[in-house]
């Protein structure tokens, strides 16, 4: 009989157990802050991309930019590897 008062009290303690986890999580300002910057960075991003995409529309062309880390390596002919034996 007690098996079964247990099994059913169960989920409240499991839910009990993850809000007294996270209790102290919500009550640190610290979590807000990075809520705060984690949406104002989506909006900023969202914000960028409307731009981006107008800027597209109206046909104004973007400039190339290179690869600052990719310049400098070697290049290496990797095509005796990845030709595949005939």
């Amino acid at each position: 009989m007690e098996a079964s008062i247990s099994q059913k009290t169960k989920p409240d303690s499991l839910f009990s157990e993850i809000f007294n986890f996270l209790l102290p999580v919500l009550k640190s300002r610290y979590f807000y802050i990075g809520l705060i910057t984690l949406f104002a960075g989506i909006g900023l991003n969202v914000v960028s991309q409307i731009y981006l995409n107008n800027l597209f529309v109206r046909g104004t062309v973007f400039p190339s930019l290179s690869d600052m880390v990719l310049d400098q390596l070697p290049v290496i002919d990797a095509s005796l590897v990845l030709m595949s034996p005939a």
